[in-house]
């Protein structure tokens, strides 16, 4: 049985990829470099697309055979459905799946490319610089994503004996001293009152 890999416990979007692949490609790790850009960038998509079809991007709200169905998908389908969804271009489709041919390529292939060769340095070192250009694309539209579905989130609190305003530091009502606090939440057109 081998050892069980470890994850990084800094979530990938707090990493700054960019100067963790421009690291790789100064101390001429080029195939490194190439993987870690594409690696963010695959799983931006797939945090995006979790974010997407499930409103909490919580995988457990669904059926567990329906949720390990999705998980299976490829990455050219994941890509797919961003693009349906309106969250990528089809430009963006097409660069992202052509870095996808090049990583299979560097995966089932790497002991037999020469990473000497200056065709194959000047690709990786491509693929890499396109990977991160991809990266700050498609993380500053899922930024914009989860701004919106923030927005969507709407929290009040009042008074559950006379309904009057109460912020969310008080712990007793203004107007009828009672520190029965409420909450209302407004998700779009749901109002969940706690």
């Amino acid at each position: 049985m081998g050892m069980p890999l470890k994850y990084n416990p800094q979530p990938f979007k707090q990493i700054d990829y960019k100067k963790e692949v421009e690291k790789e490609l100064d101390e001429g790790r080029n195939w490194t470099a190439f993987l870690y850009g594409y690696t963010v960038l695959e799983a931006y998509l797939w945090d995006w697309f979790w974010m997407q079809v499930f409103k909490t991007g919580k995988r457990k709200e669904i059926h567990k055979k329906a949720s390990e169905h999705l998980e299976k998908l490829s990455l050219k389908s994941i890509v797919s459905l961003h693009v349906a969804f309106g969250n990528i271009t089809k430009k963006n489709y097409t660069e992202i799946l052509d870095l996808s041919k090049i990583r299979n390529q560097v995966v089932h292939e790497l002991v037999k490319l020469d990473l000497e060769n200056k065709k194959v340095k000047k690709k990786l070192i491509g693929a890499s610089k396109k990977a991160v250009e991809l990266c700050d694309e498609v993380a500053m539209k899922y930024r914009k994503f989860l701004d919106e579905r923030a927005q969507e989130i709407i929290v009040k609190y009042f008074c559950g004996d006379c309904e009057g305003p109460m912020s969310s530091e008080e712990s007793t009502c203004k107007t009828c001293n009672s520190k029965n606090k409420k909450h209302v939440i407004n998700l779009k057109d749901k109002k969940i009152v706690i």
